[in-house]
């Protein structure tokens, strides 16, 4: 019985230290990663699948990895890449992706200085200010047939081929557009 009680005060002390390490990086990083819902995974998931080719899929801005995590369930075999700008975020992801035994792999740093050259599909929900710098990369970048799944935000140049409502009656919340490379 003590045994126990060690246990679950040592799982206490844990969480409550997690969470408040969590509270911090969000404090640090200054802004709130968009997490994607569950609906907006399914649609997603549908859109690479319907992708014969897709082998290699980044998500850009991961955050905490839920998109990526989620995705590798779905599709297991496809290689998953997940770039974000916070160190802290990434150890996170990484923490729950091993917890979760997901295999994502997980890397901080700057996405505009990452290659992306060998991506079959990208996948973001980012702000609407990283949207043009990201698009001229992603079309300097990107080999044609590629493609580029965007949340919410769109691309101020480039034209989507389709479009994907997930939340019947809300066209506002994580509408998803798709994209091709020329």
């Amino acid at each position: 019985m003590t045994i126990f009680f060690i246990f679950l005060g040592i799982g206490i002390l844990f969480f409550i230290l997690f969470y408040f390490s969590y509270i911090i990086s969000l404090v640090i990083a200054g802004i709130v990663p968009l997490a994607t819902t569950q609906s907006a995974v399914r649609i997603i998931a549908d859109i690479i699948q319907a992708e014969k080719t897709a082998h290699t899929i980044y998500d850009v801005g991961c955050g905490y990895g839920e998109c990526s995590r989620a995705l590798q369930k779905r599709l297991p075999n496809v290689c998953i890449y997940a770039i974000d700008n916070s160190t802290l975020r990434i150890f996170y992801a990484k923490i729950f992706s091993f917890l979760q035994r997901r295999k994502v792999f997980f890397q901080s740093g700057d996405l505009f200085q990452m290659p992306l050259a060998d991506a079959d599909v990208v996948y973001c929900y980012l702000p609407w200010s990283l949207m043009p710098r990201l698009e001229e990369k992603l079309l300097k970048e990107l080999k044609p047939g590629a493609c580029v799944i965007t949340n919410t935000t769109r691309f101020p140049q480039w034209t989507h081929e389709q479009t994907h409502q997930t939340h019947a009656g809300n066209e506002y919340f994580e509408m998803l557009y798709v994209y091709r490379k020329k």
